[in-house]
């Protein structure tokens, strides 16, 4: 009997290793899908950029179009809901909201939805400054990125 109760144990090990190495692989396979969704959703938030600073050169260096300045205005407000979604899986975004507010005032600040607009050349300032803020805003999220998922990678590579 003592022979039995042994190999029992014996029989129990390998189940045990099946069970923890099975809580790994699980634990292992939902970060790297939290990083994929988050890949996601940034190239999603980076395509808004690219079609809010088109829509807003557009409207500054052509005729003065209410359509267009109402496209704007919906395209931020979409890009501030989809910041949000991604601080649901832990990344900071304070610095993206604010990169996002100077994006939005140098689109909207001057020139926009007024009675004095003035088409402007594409090479005045204020649509200078809506390349360089969005070319800001991309980057910071490049970087919050990098901060929330990356970060871990290269610490491992370290040496202690």
């Amino acid at each position: 009997m003592a022979e039995s109760s042994s190999l029992s144990w014996l029989v129990a090990v390998p189940w045990g290793l099946v069970a923890i190495g099975w809580i790994v692989a699980n634990h292992q396979n939902n970060g790297r899908e939290n990083r994929k969704d988050a890949r996601a959703k940034i190239d999603s938030i980076r395509k808004s950029i690219d079609e809010v600073e088109d829509y807003a050169v557009q409207h500054h260096t052509s005729a003065q179009d209410l359509v267009l300045c109402m496209k704007i205005k919906r395209v931020m407000a979409r890009i501030s809901k989809e910041i949000q979604v991604v601080t649901v899986v832990g990344m900071k975004t304070d610095e993206a909201q604010r990169a996002l507010t100077r994006l939005r005032q140098a689109a909207t600040l001057n020139n926009f939805e007024s009675s004095a607009y003035v088409q402007l050349a594409p090479s005045d300032p204020i649509v200078a400054d809506i390349g360089a803020t969005s070319d800001g805003l991309r980057s910071q999220l490049g970087r919050i990125y990098s901060e929330r998922f990356q970060k871990r990678c290269f610490q491992r590579l370290l040496p202690r």
